[in-house]
């Protein structure tokens, strides 16, 4: 699963930051989920991972403006956010669309990795 063109991640630690994510362009990646893990590239490069089976929960956040992103909490005890970002002209079509575009993201995405998971636990 991939996302949609003109549409990007970028990843955050625990506690999702939004001023790391307001125009820092270079922090954008293409997210991919396969079987196994959620990719971070960068110039169709890996640039970072995270493994489906660290994973213990992934679930929807918001942070206070409304933005959603998506929560993971790792087994070890640590854990990620990882925030949906346009770098497009649709950036321009205003906040409504993009939060409701975002909301969107998240709720797909906590969708297919809690699916993965339960598929490679069985």
């Amino acid at each position: 699963m991939r996302l949609e063109k003109g549409w990007y991640a970028v990843r955050h630690g625990e506690k999702y930051e939004w001023s790391k994510s307001l125009f820092r362009f270079d922090l954008l990646r293409d997210l991919v989920l396969t079987k196994k893990a959620i990719y971070f590239l960068k110039d169709n490069e890996i640039d970072s991972e995270i493994l489906l089976d660290q994973i213990s929960e992934v679930y929807p956040d918001a942070q206070a403006l409304g933005n959603p992103y998506i929560r993971l909490k790792f087994k070890n005890g640590g854990g990620a956010s990882i925030f949906f970002g346009v770098a497009s002209p649709k950036m321009f079509l205003g906040a409504l669309y993009v939060i409701g575009k975002q909301k969107a993201l998240t709720e797909r995405w906590v969708n297919a990795i809690n699916n993965q998971i339960r598929v490679n636990s069985h």
